[in-house]
């Protein structure tokens, strides 16, 4: 069977490509909000439009936007802003049949600000000897990456050819996480139980939220868990003092 896996490379400031990251990222969001915006205006005007359509009206009426990115980059943040539309006219559409699901209305996609996601697709990089270059990369500077779970992959390989799936470049504060999603084959199943789930939200002032689809861990009917951080500390604070 095969399995999704991430190799993750981290680019702190002072690397040879930490400044084309923080570019190709800064693009990224610019594209995307200019996309936005045109999809939003034609709601607005009560004539939708399609993230595809969107991309043509860049393409045609802000070249100097849409070229901000390499081709294959532009059309997949399209692609992707398209795709959080799209989830957002479905919840809007729930809402409305079933506005006790929820605790407020959904939220129509607003625009970034400073750095966005930078993706590509098998269309824009091609692995050469363990090494990752990404279309129109020399214009940003951008140094080819090595990577440990291809070591040849043509540019645009046909699906069913491809190890390498999606490559992400993710903002971290000051620094970068260059994402490299992968399959691979193994040859027993993992020892779990899919039907059983668990999911974990950090917070601030919840240390963490838990929920489960298993009616045993749950506190109550579809409700999960709450670990509160001040009667954590209050409670390091008191073995401390017994101490």
């Amino acid at each position: 069977m095969f399995v999704n896996r991430v190799e993750r490379i981290i680019i702190r400031p002072g690397h040879a490509n930490h400044a084309a990251c923080r570019q190709l990222c800064v693009a990224t969001r610019k594209v995307a909000n200019a996309t936005l915006y045109h999809i939003r205006q034609a709601l607005f005007a009560e004539a939708p439009i399609s993230a595809s359509q969107a991309d043509k009206i860049l393409k045609r009426e802000h070249k100097d936007v849409y070229s901000l990115l390499p081709s294959a980059g532009a059309q997949r943040t399209t692609q992707l802003v398209g795709d959080s539309w799209k989830s957002w006219v479905k919840a809007k559409a729930d809402y409305a049949r079933h506005p006790e699901k929820y605790r407020a209305p959904p939220k129509i996609p607003g625009y970034g600000k400073g750095a966005r996601t930078y993706v590509v697709n098998r269309n824009g990089y091609k692995i050469v000897n363990g090494m990752i270059y990404f279309s129109g990369a020399k214009a940003f500077g951008f140094q080819p990456v090595k990577t440990t779970v291809c070591q040849h992959q043509a540019f645009n390989a046909k699906a069913d050819e491809t190890v390498v799936t999606d490559i992400r470049i993710v903002p971290l504060g000051t620094s970068f996480c260059i994402e490299i999603g992968y399959t691979k084959e193994t040859s027993s199943p993992p020892l779990l139980d899919m039907s059983r789930v668990l999911s974990l939200d950090i917070g601030i002032d919840n240390l963490v939220a838990i929920t489960s689809n298993q009616p045993d861990y749950c506190s109550g009917q579809g409700q999960g868990h709450q670990v509160d951080q001040r009667e954590v500390q209050q409670g390091q604070g008191g073995i401390s003092q017994e101490r």
